[in-house]
C-alpha cells in the first residue's frame, strides 16, 4: 500500500483537433464507426398515448433508451465504464417506469428503485423478464451486471476488478492485469439490450410523471 501526495494545475483550452486525425485516436472517425459495428443491433421503443399515435420513447425525457444510445456512443469512443453506466441506467430506468412497479418504488428510498440483486428479486416476481441480468449462486441470485455496474458507478476500480475475476472464475490472475475491455462493455451492452427487448415486447404499461408527461396542448 503507497500513500502519495497530489497536487492539482489548470489550464485553460480544448482537446487538440488533430486527435480526430491519428489512426489509433479512440475519437477518429474510422474508428468510432468500427467500434459501432461490433454491436450492430438497435432498438426503438414506442410510446402510445390514449390519442391513437405513437412516439419514439427516445425523444421523450422518460431516458430508457436515450441511456441506452449513450452507451452505444460511449463505446465508439472506447469510454466503456460510462458505456457499463449507461447500459445499467437504461435497465434501470425502464424498471422504474413499470407500472407493476409503481407500488414497490413508491416504498423505496426516494422513490426510485436502485439496481440491486434484491430489487431484481422483486422485478422478477411481478413477471419481468430478467434472466440477461442474472445469474444463480446455490439458489440465490447474483448480477455480474449490476454488481460491475456499482463499483464503476462508485469510483471502486479494484473492487470492478474483484467483481470481473469472480464472475469470470479466474481468481488466479493478478489484479494488475484486469482492466475494464472492450468485451466487458459490449456484454453489458447485449445484456440490456437483450432486457429491454424482451420488456418492450411484452408491451409494458409505463407510467410518466411530471416533464415526462405526453402533452397534446
Amino acid at each position: 500500500m503507497q500513500k502519495v501526495k497530489v497536487t492539482v494545475e489548470e489550464v485553460d483550452g480544448v482537446e487538440t483537433k488533430d486527435l480526430f486525425k491519428y489512426d489509433t485516436s479512440p475519437i477518429n472517425y474510422d474508428n468510432i464507426l468500427a467500434k459501432w459495428k461490433k454491436f450492430n443491433k438497435r432498438i426503438t421503443l414506442h410510446l402510445h398515448p390514449p390519442k391513437g399515435f405513437s412516439i419514439p420513447e427516445r425523444i421523450n425525457e422518460s431516458f430508457i433508451t436515450h441511456s441506452w444510445y449513450a452507451a452505444i456512443e460511449c463505446f465508439g469512443i472506447c469510454r466503456y465504464e460510462v458505456s457499463i453506466l449507461f447500459a445499467a441506467i437504461a435497465v434501470e430506468a425502464a424498471i422504474n417506469h413499470d407500472d407493476r412497479m409503481q407500488e414497490y418504488r413508491g416504498k423505496s428510498y426516494k422513490q426510485w428503485i436502485t439496481l440491486s440483486p434484491k430489487s431484481l428479486a422483486k422485478v422478477k416476481e411481478v413477471g419481468i423478464d430478467i434472466s440477461d441480468l442474472i445469474e444463480s449462486d446455490n439458489g440465490e441470485i447474483v448480477s455480474k451486471f449490476v454488481e460491475l455496474r456499482n463499483k464503476i458507478a462508485h469510483g471502486d476500480n479494484l473492487g470492478a476488478q474483484y467483481i470481473l475475476r469472480q464472475f469470470n472464475h479466474n481468481t488466479s490472475i493478478e489484479y494488475t492485469d484486469y482492466r475494464i475491455s472492450e468485451k466487458d462493455a459490449l456484454e453489458q451492452i447485449e445484456k440490456s439490450y437483450n432486457f429491454l427487448v424482451k420488456w418492450g415486447k411484452s408491451e409494458p404499461i409505463v407510467v410518466l410523471s411530471g416533464i415526462e408527461e405526453i402533452r397534446f396542448e
